[in-house]
This record gives structure tokens, C-alpha cells and sequence, in this order.
């Protein structure tokens, strides 16, 4: 097992707050890296792999402005999967590296993309990811986003329409990966196969491209040591009395209530996520995150109910104050 960090020279991506308008994690520069629906998706130098390190186990191509498929080791194939069974084929979880961010499990997957050098964006419109006992999984329907007649452990367009800028000039097409994609493992249970429905170019164009998904053998991408410098974050709890979200002289502090890490962005907090309590001041702190990384903070109110999301980007040896949290007054 490895602890993951990202690659140098990060990106402070862009804050989700808007969640009625799409939401764009631009990973084009270095060291670009983000966590969209719970899933972190970071840019990846694949130069960094050895040659023949990766297993790949679905490929498109040959598609229009847009490249589809899923993998499956069931014939014919029904978009713009490679039939090859070599490059398409049937993905036991168990295969997939497990990483450790932030004392969460992830299983880690890697993309390649391929553009012409006159066109090297291209953008990753859908994902949904479908565990089940089937190697052979088949008949995908976009009006339901169900396939084989399963609902998606993972949907990265739940709660809004997202999508994922990336540049395939940046690794210069060397087939060993430009995205890092870590699925939590807590969502990958009640199966022993992993089906990865994926859809390219709706809004960057993938005209003549090439992806394939990939996954190494522990440690083939990277055998990421704890990084040198974690960082903090840290604030107060209030009773935001006006709404507004800015702490004012006549607002009380308030003790005792939950602050979390919220991953996945629910509203809940879940097993696996960091979480802590307002002390007698009023006062949080998160210690030891890790670096490059954005962090959704949020606290719950007094029936229950999260507050607004507060999505703070951490850097090496950063120690982000401020980040207060206004919660509705209980009832007098």
C-alpha cells in the first residue's frame, strides 16, 4: 500500500461551489488535482513509467468528435471499443493498486490520452463505474446511465453536469498515462469486477484522438512516499444570524458542533472522513493534510442539516486560518 501525493508544481483548481452550472476540473497544467463526486483526479507524468508496467484493459478509438465504450470481456462491442481482447477486457478489483490519501482507501486507475498535436485538449465528459460478479457486462443505456441493467457505484456528473479538461501535449502520447484517477474503495463493494463506462469530447473535441484505461502493479506509476510538508486548515463555528456567511461583532461562537472533510460532497459525513468538534471557543483545526490537495469543509447545523461547502486548496507546509463556518441559530 502507498500514501499518494500529487505531482510537483500544483494547481489551485477551481472552487465547485455552483453546483447548477458545470463544474470544470482543469487538469492541463502539471500537477494539476482535485476531488469531483469523491473520486480525486490528478495529471499525471506517465514518463515516469516503465515501459510495459501498465495493464490495459479498454481503448477507444476511431470515433467521431466524441470517443464512448465500456469494458467487458462480452462480443460485439457496442461503441468505440477496440474488440481486441487484449485491449478490452473484463477488470477484477482486486487487481487495482490500493492508495491511502488523507486516511482514506483508494483503488487507482490510470488514463492515456492521444490528440493531434494541432488539437491536444480533450475533454472527459461521463464516468460512471458499475461493480458486479459479471465479467461480461453488456447493453449500456444512456437515457437511464444504467448498464446490464445496473445503477452506477459512481456517477461523476451526481448533483451537476461535470466534466475534466486534459492536455495530451503535456506527456507528448507515450501510452503510460496523463490522469490518476482514485476511486474510493468504499464504493466498490458487492462485486469481484469493475466495469468503467467513460464518454470524451462533448466539449473539448476527441476528432482522431485515442484513450485507453489502465491500471500497474503496486508501485508501477509511483511509489508515492508520504510527502516532506502536510499542511492545516483551521477556523471557528459561529451562529451566522444574517445568512451571509461573514462572522460579525454581535455573532456568538458556537461550541460543540461537528466540522468534516466532506469527500464526496453529500452533506454527510461519512465513514473514512476526517471529522471533529468546535471546542468551548468555538475553534476547529485540521492538522496533517495532505499537501496539494482540495479540502470541502463543512459543519453541521443543529437539526442536522450541512452547512455551505468551503473548498480550500492545502499546499506544502500551508496553514489556512480563517475558515469560519456559519451555522443556523437553534431555536430560542
Amino acid at each position: 500500500m502507498s500514501s499518494w501525493q500529487s505531482p510537483s508544481a500544483p494547481l489551485r483548481v477551481e472552487s465547485l461551489e455552483d453546483r447548477s452550472v458545470p463544474a470544470v476540473l482543469d487538469l492541463s497544467a502539471a500537477g494539476a488535482s482535485g476531488f469531483l463526486n469523491g473520486a480525486l483526479f490528478s495529471q499525471f507524468d506517465g514518463r515516469t513509467v516503465e515501459r510495459g508496467a501498465l495493464d490495459t484493459f479498454l481503448r477507444m478509438n476511431d470515433g467521431g468528435r466524441t470517443l464512448q465504450g465500456f469494458n467487458s470481456d462480452a462480443r460485439r462491442v457496442q461503441f468505440d471499443e477496440v474488440s481486441s481482447r487484449t485491449l478490452n477486457h473484463a477488470l477484477r478489483i482486486a487487481d487495482l493498486p490500493q492508495v491511502t490519501v488523507a486516511g482514506v482507501k483508494y483503488r487507482q486507475l490510470v488514463l492515456d490520452v492521444k490528440q493531434p498535436w494541432y488539437s491536444p485538449s480533450v475533454s472527459l465528459d461521463e464516468l460512471r463505474l458499475y461493480v458486479s460478479d459479471s465479467p461480461a457486462l453488456k447493453g449500456y443505456r444512456a437515457a437511464t446511465g444504467k448498464l446490464g441493467g445496473l445503477t452506477a457505484v459512481y456517477d461523476l456528473d451526481a448533483g451537476g453536469d461535470n466534466w475534466v479538461r486534459l492536455n495530451a501535449r503535456r506527456n507528448g502520447g507515450n501510452d503510460r498515462g496523463d490522469m490518476l484517477l482514485l476511486v474510493p474503495e468504499a464504493v466498490l463493494g458487492g462485486g469481484t469486477h469493475l466495469t468503467v463506462y467513460s464518454k470524451f469530447g462533448a466539449t473539448a473535441s476527441a476528432r482522431f484522438g485515442e484513450v485507453s484505461w489502465s491500471y500497474g502493479k503496486t508501485g508501477a506509476v509511483g511509489d508515492f512516499p508520504p510527502p516532506n510538508e502536510t499542511g492545516s486548515i483551521s477556523g471557528v463555528v459561529f451562529q451566522d444570524f444574517n445568512n451571509d456567511g461573514v462572522l460579525d461583532p454581535d455573532e456568538p461562537l458556537a461550541a460543540g458542533y461537528v466540522v468534516w472533510l466532506d469527500t464526496n460532497d453529500n452533506g454527510v459525513v461519512d465513514d473514512g472522513e476526517q471529522s471533529t468538534t468546535s471546542d468551548a471557543n468555538g475553534s476547529y483545526q485540521f492538522e496533517n493534510l495532505t499537501a496539494d490537495l482540495t479540502y470541502n469543509v463543512r459543519a453541521l447545523n443543529f437539526n442536522g442539516t450541512a452547512t455551505g461547502s468551503r473548498f480550500v486548496f492545502v499546499g506544502p507546509g500551508d496553514a489556512i486560518g480563517g475558515v469560519d463556518l456559519g451555522i443556523f441559530a437553534p431555536p430560542s
